[in-house]
């Protein structure tokens, strides 16, 4: 595919972040990883070359936070070298099991996110709808009919949450086309024992390696001890926070922790392996590193 020109909107008024044949995409940056076992144990993982079956599948990333700001709310829509950064270390070792697509939207700015979660309905509703405009774009001009792999950190996890419940949770074509979704930071919700109800009426859990329309949601903490608690035994019997959009972590629910599945074309293992170094390495160092994400 011939490069597209970059750093403007498309026909539909959508700025791309990455997407397939974008002149200088960072989701194609040959990035390298270290996969970190239960045990602790290190090990260096080279930059993979794209898997044969890599175009017959499509990633739709939604980056995190990654502007500091104190003079607005909302960031624009311009690609910047921050975004880059955030897409190479966490998208771009997905470009070699499907094409990636982070279509940029007017995310809440880290001074907007000071005022607390959910504090400023505005601006989520700014945040959410340029993306779901993003989303539409995409699904009428560019899916056509591909599987696809959701995938969202932190404030970009909070608004994928928002557009799976209002796009695909209720659309059996969109479930059945949905391989996963990876909300990473994001606090996934099922009532105890089950694998669907809570945050999604119909799109359940992943609970194992074979399954496919399902969910890998889990959090990360650096400190204090106790936060890196999972968090079904961290806010057991305690009144839980507020998420964005004010959707409160109601009593008796538990914050989905589920290893990743197995694609059902041959990705599989590759994604499986993929989530594993992300673990690692994009929820730990590098998102301290690169821009301190929230």
């Amino acid at each position: 595919m011939a490069a597209t020109e970059s750093g403007g909107p498309d026909a539909a008024g959508v700025t791309w972040l990455c997407r397939p044949g974008l002149a200088g995409d960072p989701c194609l940056y040959p990035e390298g990883a270290t996969s970190v076992a239960a045990d602790g144990a290190k090990t260096a993982v080279p930059a993979a070359s794209p898997s044969p079956s890599a175009s017959e599948f499509d990633c739709f990333y939604v980056y995190p936070t990654v502007t500091a700001s104190a003079a607005t709310d909302n960031t624009g829509t311009a690609v910047t070298p921050a975004l880059e950064g955030a897409a190479v270390e966490q998208a771009s070792r997905f470009s070699h099991v499907c094409n990636v697509w982070a279509p940029t939207y007017p995310q809440r700015t880290s001074a907007s996110l000071s005022k607390g979660f959910g504090n400023d309905p505005a601006a989520d509703a700014v945040s959410y709808q340029s993306l779901l405009e993003g989303w539409k774009d995409y699904l009428v001009h560019d899916n056509h009919g591909r599987p696809v792999v959701f995938i969202g950190h932190s404030q970009g996890a909070a608004n994928l949450i928002r557009l799976l419940r209002s796009e695909v949770d209720g659309n059996a074509t969109l479930r059945d086309r949905m391989v996963s979704a990876i909300i990473l930071g994001g606090n996934v919700q099922v009532p105890t024992g089950k694998t669907v109800g809570g945050t999604f009426a119909h799109i359940p859990t992943c609970t194992r390696t074979s399954e496919t329309g399902c969910v890998i949601g889990y959090s990360s903490y650096s400190s204090p001890a106790a936060h890196r608690l999972p968090l079904r035994t961290a806010w057991r019997g305690r009144e839980p926070p507020v998420w964005s959009g004010g959707d409160a972590w109601p009593t008796g629910r538990l914050h989905q922790s589920f290893r990743p599945r197995r694609d059902r074309s041959g990705v599989s293992d590759a994604l499986f392996r993929l989530v594993g170094h992300l673990d690692g390495r994009t929820l730990g160092d590098l998102s301290r590193s690169l821009y301190g994400y929230v």
